[in-house]
């Protein structure tokens, strides 16, 4: 159980859907989240009322995770895996009831209609959507955008239909009796069309052409037609990537390396739905080796009859290993997408690559923030012991009100919740803003506090310049701990920079400096704890 809770401490705080297996790695139950941390963690921080999951979390020994775009797109993914799947522990979504989608019609004059099937009937389809009451929402914006008809009446090019009284109230174009409206017609369905791909900035640059055109001259009702309708599209963008078109089957193949270990993810597509994602990581010097057999195994899931995609990275290492290993991909048609949805989904693959290869790290003690980050850190101030209790203070306040700071401590490049605090600031009483003064303030409090707790930090590390340092540096002689070896840092957001005591000019750090990303770690952790309080405090004045 602390195994599995130590993993979901490493999944990313972003949307998409959790795997869970057993011992023999068959799929236990397929969940979404908005949060993917948050919610699996959920699983293993309490006790659980309902039968089903206690014995769930009980045969739980490994899980992984699949990054999306949106928590919308988490839902669709959801419903695609647990259809393919069928996990024992999920009950929903394991019927043929599709996500709907919008579909332009095959006719003279098409129509914008919301179905769940997609039919060989060439229509054009868009989706999928994660409800249907949304995608009924967007067909009825879009209706009420680009003046398309929605009855039901079969219209033909050259007879006279009877008219409805959408024409008179000028929501419709009116096809049924005037067929001269044609090519107008099809302008606004290669629109529609070109808005449900995804392809705004095209669609924008055109409509936003068409009102400088209106405005030259003078049709200033027409331009302002214009406008409206471009900033009512802005607000409907849906655009899906774990979809494809219903016959798209190819297959994804990713690498990416990180000091000595290398990930490679395979995802397969079928029939336009992801319903494979597996990944296997491996040390370098064996990398050949396992990349081999990798990609004899997936070699399997794929069918070459239906020429797959196989992208491989742009990447002179794992290319390279690719052209090694050239015996097992012959009959594999490879690409590299440089554009497009492909190119999307190579992106997305990719990202959760990195997601992966970050746990793989952390649970082999090969990320720096987890092993000799203490050393490092020491090493990069000019300390003779490593640093190991690190604080970081920040100031939030809003217009000089509701000034509050934070204290965020870390052992040992991680986060230790319970030893967070938050401050109301009392040494500023004339609703004006001095972040040095609340700076001395909340450093003399927390370090009050240490003594009393016992709980000598090793370096604070305060966000700011000059100013905030030397106010930290005060309040660190007039505390308890004053004879304490406690080193002082000001981290500035501007060029981030570090000041220090006894220096004359700050110390600038590569970007990629592990002592720096850790620093900037703490300074944006405690930013964040210091502005939640702030947020609460206001939303509560507002609403007082």
């Amino acid at each position: 159980m602390e195994a599995l809770k130590k993993t979901a401490k490493g999944l990313p705080q972003q949307p998409g859907i959790y795997r869970f297996f057993d011992n023999d790695k068959n799929i236990l139950y397929i969940g979404k989240a908005k949060n993917i941390k948050k919610r699996v963690s959920s699983y293993f921080s309490k006790n659980h009322s309902d039968l089903k999951t206690l014995v769930l979390v009980k045969k739980i020994k490994s899980m992984d995770c699949i990054q999306t775009k949106s928590e919308a797109e988490a839902l669709i993914l959801e419903d695609q895996l647990i259809k393919h799947h069928h996990p024992r522990y999920n009950i929903q979504l394991k019927d043929d009831k599709s996500y709907p989608y919008i579909k332009i019609t095959n006719e003279a004059f098409p129509r914008l209609i919301v179905t769940r099937y997609k039919k060989d009937d060439k229509a054009r389809y868009f989706g999928p959507f994660p409800s249907l009451g949304s995608s009924r929402k967007l067909s009825q914006s879009l209706l009420d955008i680009f003046k398309l008809r929605d009855c039901k009446q079969a219209i033909s090019l050259n007879n006279q239909e009877p008219k409805c009284i959408q024409m008179d109230i000028g929501n419709c174009l009116g096809p049924c009796v005037k067929k001269a409206t044609k090519a107008d017609y099809d302008a606004i369905i290669d629109n529609l069309c070109l808005f449900l791909e995804g392809k705004n900035g095209q669609l924008t640059r055109g409509l936003k052409k068409e009102m400088r055109e209106a405005a030259k001259i003078l049709d200033f009702e027409r331009a302002a037609e214009l406008r409206d309708t471009i900033n009512r599209l802005e607000h409907l963008n849906q655009k899906q990537y774990v979809s494809l078109d219903k016959h798209k089957n190819l297959s994804i193949f990713v690498g990416i390396e990180y000091e000595s270990i290398v990930y490679f993810l395979f995802q397969k597509f079928l029939n336009g739905k992801l319903v494979e994602n597996r990944g296997v990581f491996s040390e370098k010097n064996k990398t050949q080796h396992h990349l081999a057999l990798f990609l004899e195994a997936t070699q399997k899931l794929i069918d070459t009859k239906k020429e797959p995609l196989l992208p491989l990275v742009s990447n002179p290492f794992i290319e390279e290993l690719a052209k090694e290993c050239d015996p097992l991909c012959q009959n594999l048609s490879i690409q590299v997408p440089k554009k497009g949805i492909k190119a999307d989904l190579v992106k997305q693959a990719l990202l959760n690559a990195k997601q992966a290869l970050r746990q793989v790290s952390e649970e082999k003690n090969t990320n720096p923030s987890t092993q000799n980050i203490g050393s490092i850190l020491a090493k990069t101030l000019t300390r003779p012991l490593p640093i190991h209790y690190i604080i970081g203070f920040d100031i939030s306040h809003f217009y000089a009100q509701d000034i509050v700071a934070s204290a965020v401590s870390f052992q040992k490049g991680r986060q230790k919740k319970e030893l967070y605090r938050h401050f109301h600031i009392k040494s500023l009483t004339e609703n004006k803003s001095n972040d040095p003064k609340a700076i001395f303030e909340v450093v003399l409090r927390r370090l009050n506090a240490c003594y009393k707790e016992d709980l000598i930090p090793d370096l604070l590390l305060i966000d700011g310049g000059k100013a905030q340092l030397n106010a930290a540096l005060k309040a660190h002689q007039e505390s308890p701990l004053a004879d304490h070896d406690i080193h002082i840092v000001a981290l500035a957001k501007k060029n981030e920079e570090l000041y220090f005591e006894n220096q004359h000019y700050p110390l600038r750090l590569s970007g990629r400096d592990p002592s720096l990303k850790l620093l900037q770690h703490i300074r944006d952790e405690a930013h964040r704890f210091a502005n939640r309080l702030q947020q609460n405090l206001r939303h509560k004045r507002q609403l007082t």
